[in-house]
């Protein structure tokens, strides 16, 4: 994984809505009738696909010093949660659903905010 600092403008597509989410998902969708938060969708925070998500990346989304491993979930997992970005943020599970695309571990890099304890997770991804 690669570690760049960078000034100036960044233009960030992917994981900003991680941080900070919570236990609601990023359409604000409240826990299930079971009391396990809904990530998107059908995804639930308990989904065992989200345990076995390939890392690509440690990165302090929210500024702590702490990373939180960034996991992927690849489109093609028979899963509700397929085609997700995955972290655990203060205990809490927290998905960006990026749906058909296609990451790879090497199109990922860390970035770390100028003037901030911040970081940001920076992927190319190609879409289908």
């Amino acid at each position: 994984m690669r570690t760049r600092e960078l000034t100036g403008t960044l233009l960030v597509a992917s994981l900003l809505g991680l941080a900070g989410c919570g236990s609601q998902s990023s359409t604000g969708e409240p826990p299930s009738a079971t009391g396990t938060p809904t990530l998107f969708g059908d995804c639930r925070a308990d989904d065992p696909s989200l345990e076995q998500a390939a890392v690509l990346a440690d990165v302090d989304l929210d500024g702590s010093g702490v990373p939180a491993e960034v996991g992927w979930v690849p489109p093609e997992t028979a899963s509700p949660c397929s085609g997700s970005l995955v972290a655990t943020l203060d205990g809490e599970v927290t998905a960006l659903r990026l749906g058909d695309t296609v990451l790879e571990a090497d199109s990922a890099w860390v970035v770390q905010l100028s003037g901030s304890g911040r970081q940001l997770l920076l992927v190319h991804a190609d879409q289908h």
